[in-house]
Order: structure tokens, then C-alpha cells, then sequence
């Protein structure tokens, strides 16, 4: 059985029925009996298991399954429905969390207002997921915003590790619009089965039904083929589309259908009335019927242009649609189904490129070249594109016209347009200039972006060399809950002045070593006005000393073993409040930092007058040096004590100021998913992105059952973009 996937914008369900909480059941899941019984896969259903990790099953299998690391793997293995599969979403009754049920004879919808746990705190998350008795499934969702480490699950699943399809809303993408997923399954046979030998027998009690059967056979190499049936008691037809000028359905095109009808039967039958129905909004029928007369057994007739209707110019790219058909004779009837698929242009605005000769990025007094790509991903050929670039920023001007002008894109194809500014010299370092863009076609669209693009050095660095990167991902986690834009590397980068401040997280025992290399470059980017935040536990102290380490500011004052306990901030600092436990598998330190002034203590232990930190500035530079992680602090549920510590620290080295209230977003991580096009490809595919920093790279493509493709790849990956959508 084979479900066809639509995505588009829609407003959210008003689900109020009944709620489900109080029915929970040991392992969060919840027994739902539902009044008729749901296709899934050629089987049928009239009890749902509702699980709270936003999934309904349809047994009590234990989810997630023990020592479950990759949920993927568990998706592909249990027969599911998962409109947010996330093992991470918690039902909390005291952040008003619920799950609802509202149904009848004709649907069954299931609503989850859960809250997302990230560490200590919960983020909002609200999805619906609706099935219809006639076995089409959609899944709706509120407007969700996530910070870029939460990860879900998006598709459906029949748990034979061969029929699933996974969804690209799921984010194995960050803020989610109003949105609506509808799984459209094809017609199915309920008996279904293939012998040893190969052969496939099927059987229904229906013989008014005409079956379009997609036979797919897999060898234990993962190579497959299909091949297509139509399956019927007495009559078959075919049918083929023209639209516009070829056979693909586009926007705004009225489309028409050829069919051919053939009577399989043994009997002649009369006065055969072929009709098709649609409930489609996006969809408008012209000509419904078409008289096809008598067909005698053996009989054929073509009949051109039978049918013909309107595609909206609004319908969504790649959109999936059925006809229904009924097949009308003097004593008999047949119903079936028609599946069409229509295409749109899906425009996007790529990442703005900013052309400049000297170090790469745009800085005060510079004239720049900013280029404005526009891709048109897989849907129809438009015409006539254009587009404007503005801003009212105080200190960009433009030289010559803001205007775009792109033409027209075919299909799977990229265009760019290039403007020039000025920056003004008094422009201040680490400003975000706003602009935006619009790309439009007078007729069908308007496409309206903000931009930002970074003037002068970029905020922050984060260097995470540690073997085991707790400290850096935590460290990561609360500079997105700032808002703060950073780069993440696994080495100390080719250019560290481009930066305002650097955080370097050595580890605590397992620890890097810096070398004589690294310390040289850290000392002169602190002698050149850097600020720089390093911690680790060794390298204080048992690592030899190196030029950087004295820039710090403190002494070592070495004892016996001590067991970490309360740690606190120091009084009159700008820690002073902040009050955090310790955790790990080693909570123990042999020594203490001594502050040189006037280098000053910022947390120490609450029992003992150790410093575990100390904050230090001169005329020139600012560092923070720390012998504990910053991400084994652990602070009370509803205590800001951590993200506070760290807004104060981004204060002190000036990255941001008191009264800052936004901060532009944070611009990715090291690790992501892209999607490319053409896809499939012949032989070559051409992949484009952006990295903080030229470094080895590693690329794994993977087919649709997630299994890692073979083939030569050649990265080229070009240097980071002040611009940021």
C-alpha cells in the first residue's frame, strides 16, 4: 500500500474533545478505542495507542525501546503513525499540557499540547494528528519554535523496515509556520499474499472496485523494481494528460484527460457512463461525465480530451491529487481513482553573497558587492522574475540601482543578481545591518525576506576540543538561548581576529594539550584587544606552561584531593548571586586559583575558600580562566543562575551590553543536513554551503531508506557569510 505526501500553509484545527491525561497507562502511552476502523497499510484498526512521545501505535510496544540511541532505527521496526516522534516531549499538567481526543464515525484526531525538555527547560509544542475513515492521515501543527538541538520525527511507518515514508519536516529544521502534512493513501486490497515460489495472489469481496495495484520487489541487496496493475472484475481503463504544452501539470494550466476503457469481461455491457468526482480546493472540474456507449468483451475505446479541468495558481509545488471514478453500465457499476500529481514554482532565496577583496568580510569604510541567489527547486518554469533590496540602515548607501532582475527560471535552477554598497567608516564594529529583500513576479507572487549582514568582527568563537564535548555543547545551548550569533570549531580556526570573543573548552582530566603553536596564536589575539574564556582542568596546572597561560593572571595553590561541592558566585562580582551543584563522574580538584590583582574571583566553593575562577582585564584584553566545566553546573529547576553567569561573562567581555534585548540569531552549527537538487542526479551533483572556516570536511549521502550511498565526493567549501536570512 503506497501514500502519497502534501505539504502546505493551513490554519490550525480547533480539536476540543475529550482529555486523555488521566487515562495515562506505565509507559506513557494511552488506549483509544475509535469508531470505525482505519486503514493503515492494508490492515484495519478500530483501537489507537496514543504515546506521549507524540506517536500512535498500534500495539503496546515499549517506546523508546532500551538503550534506543538512534530513533530512526526504532521508526523503521514498529508500525506507527508519528506526526512528532520525540523522545524528549513531556506531558506536564502543571504547564497546562494535555492530550485531547475528538472524534466519530468519519475521523479520529488526536491533539498533543506537550512541552519539549531541553536540560531544565520546557518549550511549548503543540501538533495535531487527524484520520479519516477513508484512510488519509494529516498531521497539523501550531506554530512551533525550538532551539536548533531539539530533534523530531515526522512520517509514517508500516515496522517492516521497507514501507515508511520520513517526512522533511522532521528535523533529524528550526521554527515551524502554521502547517498541514496529508498522507493520501492509494486504494488497497485487503488480501494480499505471495508464495515461495513469487507468485502474488490478491482477493476482494468487492468486485465493484478497480484496483491500482504498484507492485514493488526487493532483493536482500536493497535493489528493487516496480511495476503497476490494474486490477478489476470486469473493466479497465488508462488514462493521460496534456496539459499546457506537454504532459506535466502545472499552475494555473487547464489540464484535460484522455482515458482508455477495455471490457475484460465475457459479457457485452451497455450504455457505459464513465464519471469522475474531486473534493480538491485546488482543483476545479470542467467536464465530469463522458458517454463511452456499448463495449462488447475485448472492446477498447479511446476517448481524447473526456475530461478537463483548472489547476489554481496558488496549488503548492509537487501537490498530489485523486479523482474519483465511477463506471456506470446498463446492469453494473466500478469504482476507482485517478492520481495526478501538480507542480508550482518553489522559489527561494539562497544566503546572500558578500564579495569583498581584502580580509573577506564587510567592515567599516568598505564598498562591497552583494550577490542574491535564487534557486527554483524541482516545481515549473516562471517568467518575468525580478526583485528589490533595501534597508534603512544609517550606514549603508547603495552605488547605483537596488533593483534585481532574474528572468526567467526553469525548473531546478539557480540565477543571481548582484547590488553594490557602501558602509560608513563610523560604522560600529559588530553592527547588523537589516535589509530586505523581495523577489516577485507581477502576476503570481511576492516573496518578502529579512536579512542581516554582520559588519566587522563576528561575536563569538567556540572552540571545543575537549574529547568529550559536554562543556562545549552546554556552552553552545545557552549561547543560543542568548540569541548570540557564534562559529563552532574542533580547532582554533585560520583567522582568530575576526572574532570578538573566543570561548576555548579544553576538558577536565581527558583534556587537550595546547601547543606552543596554539598559545602563540591565542597571545597575540589577546595582545591584540581579543577576549578570551578557557577552562580545563589539567592545563593549569599538570600541562607545562605555556606564553598564554600568565595572560590569565593568577596563581596555582596546589593540596590534596577535594570533592566539589556547592559552588558559588563570588560577592561583588558580577557572578555575585549565582549558586550552582556539580556533577560528573570525577567532581574532585587538587588545587586552587589565586588572583593576581587585579584579577578578581568569580566562583569559588561555598565550604572552603577556593577559587575555581578568576575574571581578569588590563588596557588591552579581557580573559576569563577556569578550572571546572561550565557544563557540569547544574542549577535548581526555575533558577536563572547559569544563563545569567553566562550573559554577565558575554557582558564583561563586551560582546554584549546591559540593555541588550535582541541579539540576531544564531547562524548554525558544524553538522547539518542539506538538501540538493537535481535529485536523482545522473553523475554529478553539485551541493553548496558555507563554513565558518576552511577545515577537513566529511559528507555522507544517504539513499531514502537511510542507508550511506557510495561514490566520489570533492568539497570545496568556501569561506563564512557575514549575511545570515
Amino acid at each position: 500500500m503506497e501514500y502519497d505526501e502534501n505539504h502546505q500553509a493551513f490554519a490550525y484545527p480547533n480539536i476540543e474533545g475529550t482529555v486523555l491525561n488521566d487515562q495515562l497507562k506505565p509507559g506513557s502511552y494511552i488506549i483509544n478505542p475509535i469508531d470505525f476502523s482505519f486503514p493503515f497499510y492494508g490492515q484495519f484498526f478500530d483501537t489507537i495507542i496514543v504515546h506521549t512521545n507524540g506517536i500512535l501505535l498500534f500495539d503496546t510496544s515499549r517506546l523508546p525501546i532500551p538503550y534506543q540511541v538512534n530513533d530512526v532505527i526504532a521508526y523503521k521496526l514498529i508500525k506507527m503513525i508519528a506526526p512528532f516522534q520525540a523522545q524528549d516531549l513531556r506531558l506536564k499538567q502543571s504547564l497546562g499540557n494535555e492530550i485531547i481526543y475528538e472524534g466519530n464515525e468519519e475521523y479520529a484526531a488526536f491533539r498533543w499540547k506537550e512541552s519539549y525538555k531541553i536540560e531544565s527547560d520546557y518549550f511549548p509544542v503543540d501538533f495535531t494528528c487527524i484520520l479519516n475513515k477513508d484512510g488519509r492521515i494529516e498531521y497539523y501543527y501550531n506554530p512551533i519554535e525550538l532551539p536548533d538541538r531539539a530533534n523530531w520525527l515526522t512520517g509514517i511507518s508500516n515496522g517492516d523496515n521497507i514501507n515508511f515514508s520520513l517526512s522533511d519536516y522532521s528535523k533529524i529544521t528550526n521554527s515551524k509556520d502554521g502547517y498541514l502534512i496529508n498522507y493520501i493513501p492509494q486504494n488497497f486490497i485487503s488480501e494480499m499474499n505471495i508464495n515461495n515460489e513469487g507468485l502474488l495472489s490478491v482477493g476482494t469481496e468487492d468486485f465493484h472496485k478497480i484496483y491500482n495495484l504498484t507492485i514493488k520487489v526487493t532483493d536482500d541487496r536493497w535493489i528493487s523494481s516496480e511495476k503497476s496493475l490494474q486490477l478489476s472484475s470486469s473493466i479497465n481503463y488508462d488514462y493521460s494528460i496534456h496539459s499546457g504544452s506537454d504532459s506535466q501539470i502545472d499552475y494555473g494550466e487547464t489540464a484535460y484527460i484522455n482515458i482508455s476503457i477495455k471490457n475484460i469481461g465475457d459479457i457485452p455491457l451497455n450504455n457505459v457512463l464513465f464519471s469522475v468526482q474531486n473534493s480538491e480546493q485546488m482543483i476545479t472540474l470542467l467536464e465530469t461525465s463522458e458517454f463511452i456507449g456499448n463495449l462488447n468483451p475485448g472492446e477498447t475505446s479511446i476517448i481524447y480530451d473526456a475530461f478537463s479541468f483548472e489547476v489554481s495558481e496558488q496549488i503548492p509545488n509537487e501537490y498530489f491529487f485523486i479523482f474519483q471514478t465511477t463506471i456506470t453500465s446498463a446492469t453494473n457499476f466500478w469504482e476507482g481513482q485517478m492520481n495526478f500529481e501538480a507542480y508550482a514554482p518553489e522559489l527561494n532565496l539562497m544566503a546572500p553573497i558578500v564579495l569583498e577583496g581584502q580580509n573577506g568580510r564587510p567592515d567599516p569604510g568598505d564598498t562591497v558587492n552583494i550577490v542574491f541567489p535564487v534557486s527554483n527547486y524541482n516545481g515549473s518554469l516562471v517568467e518575468n522574475v525580478s526583485g528589490e533590496v533595501v534597508t534603512s540602515d544609517p550606514y549603508i548607501s547603495f552605488i547605483g540601482s537596488n533593483s534585481l532582475y532574474y528572468g526567467s527560471l526553469d525548473k531546478n535552477s539557480i540565477k543571481n543578481d548582484t547590488v553594490t554598497i557602501v558602509i560608513n567608516e563610523n560604522t560600529p564594529d559588530s553592527h547588523y545591518a537589516d535589509f530586505e529583500i523581495s523577489v516577485f513576479n507581477p502576476e503570481l507572487f511576492l516573496i518578502n525576506e529579512p536579512c542581516q549582514m554582520l559588519i566587522g568582527k563576528y561575536p563569538l568563537l567556540l572552540i571545543n576540543v575537549e574529547p568529550s564535548p559536554i562543556s562545549a555543547d552546554t556552552v553552545a545551548f545557552y549561547f543560543d538561548r542568548l540569541n548570540i550569533p557564534f562559529h563552532s570549531l574542533n580547532h582554533l580556526g585560520s583567522d582568530l581576529s575576526a572574532y570578538q570573543a573566543i570561548f576555548i573548552c579544553l576538558g577536565k582530566f581527558s583534556s587537550y594539550t595546547l601547543s606552543d603553536y596554539d598559545a602563540e596564536r591565542l597571545a597575540g589575539y589577546l595582545n591584540s584587544g581579543g577576549r578570551l574564556y578557557m577552562e580545563g582542568a589539567v592545563t593549569w596546572y599538570d600541562d607545562l606552561q605555556t606564553i598564554v597561560h600568565p595572560m590569565f593572571n593568577f596563581e596555582i595553590d596546589p593540596f590534596d584531593w577535594n570533592l566539589i561541592d556547592t559552588i558559588v558566585g563570588a560577592t561583588g562580582t558580577f557572578a555575585d548571586s549565582c549558586f550552582f551543584n556539580y556533577y560528573g563522574n570525577m567532581p574532585y580538584y587538587n588545587y586552587s586559583l589565586g588572583p593576581i590583582e587585579p584579577a578578581f574571583p568569580l566562583l569559588k566553593s561555598y565550604s572552603k575558600n577556593h577559587i575555581f575562577s578568576v575574571a581578569y582585564q588590563n588596557n588591552i584584553y579581557k580573559t576569563i580562566g577556569s578550572n571546572i566545566n561550565f557544563g557540569r553546573l547544574r542549577n535548581e529547576p526555575g533558577d536563572s543562575s547559569k544563563i545569567n553567569l553566562m550573559k554577565n561573562m558575554l557582558v564583561f567581555f563586551e560582546v554584549i551590553d546591559t540593555t541588550s534585548t535582541f541579539i540576531p540569531e544564531h547562524s548554525g552549527y558544524l553538522t547539518t543536513s542539506l538538501n540538493c537538487f537535481p535529485n536523482p542526479a545522473n553523475n554529478q551533483l553539485t551541493i553548496s554551503f558555507q563554513l565558518p572556516d576552511k577545515e577537513i570536511c566529511t559528507n555522507t549521502s544517504f539513499d531514502k531508506l537511510q542507508f550511506p550511498t557510495s561514490g566520489n565526493t570533492h568539497l570545496s567549501p568556501t569561506a563564512r557569510s557575514p549575511f545570515k536570512k
